[in-house]
């Protein structure tokens, strides 16, 4: 379900933006034929995505809520709101969010939306 709502949404976001032209994918373990191929690619050319620390973007695997988080807000919040929510934020809203974790800034910055 979560893979279906992840495909749903980056296909929302991207159904207003041109097609891009047929270019290799930014991650090995995405095929030109995969159904989600130009999506993918867009989402990483405006950097609303990175993959894995590996490289890989494993397109048929579901993903949890700070993956999800760190795509809606990149879509919504310019780079620089992202950084500076940190300072804003007085103390951790979530048990299950440490601070230093990566996807801390998009979880503050998802509060304060």
């Amino acid at each position: 379900m979560r893979f279906f709502t992840i495909s749903v949404s980056i296909l929302v976001v991207f159904s207003a933006v041109p097609a891009a032209a047929m270019a290799p994918s930014a991650f090995p373990d995405v095929a030109e034929g995969h159904p989600y191929a130009s999506a993918i690619r867009q989402a990483y050319d405006y950097g609303f995505i990175a993959g894995d620390p590996d490289g890989m973007f494993r397109p048929d695997d579901t993903i949890n809520r700070a993956e999800f988080a760190k795509i809606i807000v990149s879509v919504a919040t310019p780079k620089e709101d992202i950084a500076t929510c940190m300072e804003s934020w007085e103390g951790n809203s979530f048990s299950d969010v440490p601070a230093d974790a990566w996807f801390a800034p998009y979880v503050a910055r998802r509060i304060f939306m």
